[in-house]
C-alpha cells in the first residue's frame, strides 16, 4: 500500500478538467460573497458540505472546471488568502 505523502511523483492531471476545493470558514455568508468575488466569471457550483461538532466552522464544496495548472493554483492561493477563508483543501 502507498501512502500518498510519500510519492514522489506529480499528478497525471489532463485539463481542461472538473476540480473541487473545499472551502473552510467561521461564517457561511462571508464564505459564499468570498467565493462569488473570487471565482467572478468563472462558472461554480457551490454546495455546504460539514458543520464543526461545535458550529464554529462550516465547509463547503466549490466545483468548477479548470482549464491548467496555473488556472487551479492560482484560484486555490486566492481563496487561501482570502480573510474570510480559513482553510482551502
Amino acid at each position: 500500500m502507498k501512502i500518498i505523502n510519500d510519492i514522489k511523483e506529480k499528478l497525471d492531471i489532463i485539463y481542461p478538467c472538473d476540480w473541487t476545493y473545499k472551502v473552510i470558514g467561521l461564517d457561511e455568508g462571508l464564505i459564499k460573497n468570498a467565493v462569488n468575488k473570487i471565482f467572478n466569471k468563472t462558472p461554480f457550483t457551490i454546495n455546504k458540505s460539514n458543520q464543526s461538532k461545535t458550529g464554529k466552522y462550516v465547509s463547503f464544496a466549490v466545483n468548477t472546471t479548470v482549464q491548467s495548472t496555473e488556472e487551479k493554483d492560482f484560484l486555490f492561493k486566492k481563496l487561501n488568502d482570502h480573510e474570510n477563508i480559513k482553510f482551502v483543501l
